[in-house]
């Protein structure tokens, strides 16, 4: 799909792994992929890593996700379940053992992808995000742990391109999600790292955790606009956010709601996302990706298929919208 100034509406990433049904069978899951593949501008996906990229391991993920597929990889969700087990793993830990688990799951991962694509025969990880936890309460985190981590990691020789996924930080008195370091944080290591090492580290930015952090649609927008000129954006999820109790959890919860079409609650209205679209112009090459969680009003894989398929539509039609007719967010 090409907008009215000759700008090409990229092909999406969808997360859809939030939003997947449990599966009693092969055949189960094999389907969903192939529905998957069958909704309009999806070419690949954002796939998370924990133990592995598949219960059954990497070969039988290979065997799923569709030839030809770009995969963009999240390190989110193991993040999330290290800080379970204990609250000082993560990359900017300013713990010597939990920052070293976490740089320790980064080789696992790396390993992972080199043996993804042998498999395909195809340098398909197109990104890896990474996140700077844990939390920074109580000086659980810092820019110069973080850095150091980064600047081995980005000595391993990726072929994909390193992504900071950018998550709420704190902003007291308003209670965190996640409450990693801050975007000006990390765009200083991101730039240090990239000095040091020549190996690029952009950012990623979730637009409804970005709306978390500031309480607003305008937060996700600015940010996104500040990495645009400073040529560091590599990545934009489109998920979603509430500033009202929901089925899916309380106001101002990470549960990624589905853009406003599809879900009345949420703050990802049309509005949004084209002055999105519209900043993403001045960055080619940025990655595109949806994301919708699983709604309590869509128990089979039929129904949340069609939440998924519903989503993408409503962010692939904004790359049509007249240039004049884009406004930004309130």
């Amino acid at each position: 799909m090409t907008t009215p100034d000759g700008v090409d509406a990229p092909e999406l990433l969808v997360g859809a792994y939030a939003i997947a049904p449990p599966f009693s069978s092969d055949d189960e899951e094999k389907a969903w992929y192939e529905d998957l593949a069958g909704i309009p501008g999806v070419g690949g996906l954002e796939a998370p890593f924990t133990a592995g990229f598949h219960r059954s391991g990497t070969r039988r993920f290979t065997e799923l996700v569709p030839a030809g597929w770009r995969i963009s990889v999240t390190l989110l969700p193991l993040t999330m379940a290290g800080l379970r087990a204990d609250s000082r793993y993560g990359l900017a830990s300013t713990d010597d053992a939990g920052r070293a688990a976490a740089v320790h799951d980064m080789r696992r991962l790396r390993m992972a992808v080199e043996e993804l694509e042998d498999i395909r025969g195809e340098e398909c990880v197109t990104a890896v995000q990474l996140v700077s936890a844990p939390r920074t309460r109580d000086g659980g985190s810092s820019v110069e742990r973080f850095a150091e981590s980064l600047e081995t990691v980005a000595g391993w020789g990726w072929s994909a391109r390193l992504l900071i996924e950018h998550c709420d930080a704190p902003r007291p008195p308003v209670h965190a999600e996640k409450g990693f370091l801050s975007l000006d944080e990390e765009r200083e290591v991101a730039h240090a790292v990239s000095v040091s090492t020549g190996t690029r580290v952009d950012h990623w930015i979730n637009w409804g955790r970005s709306a978390i952090e500031g309480r607003s649609a305008m937060t996700p927008q600015l940010q996104i606009e500040s990495l645009v000129r400073a040529g560091t954006l590599g990545g934009v999820c489109f998920s979603g956010a509430s500033a009202v109790p929901t089925p899916r959890g309380d106001a101002w919860r990470d549960v990624h709601n589905a853009p406003t079409r599809v879900d009345p609650t949420s703050l990802l209205t049309d509005e949004a996302i084209t002055a999105a679209t519209a900043a993403l112009a001045g960055a080619p090459g940025t990655i595109v990706a949806v994301k919708v969680q699983d709604p309590a009003d869509h128990p089979t894989a039929a129904s949340r298929r069609d939440a998924l398929a519903r989503a993408v539509a409503a962010v692939r039609a904004q790359w049509a919208v007249e240039p004049s007719a884009r406004v930004r967010p309130t």
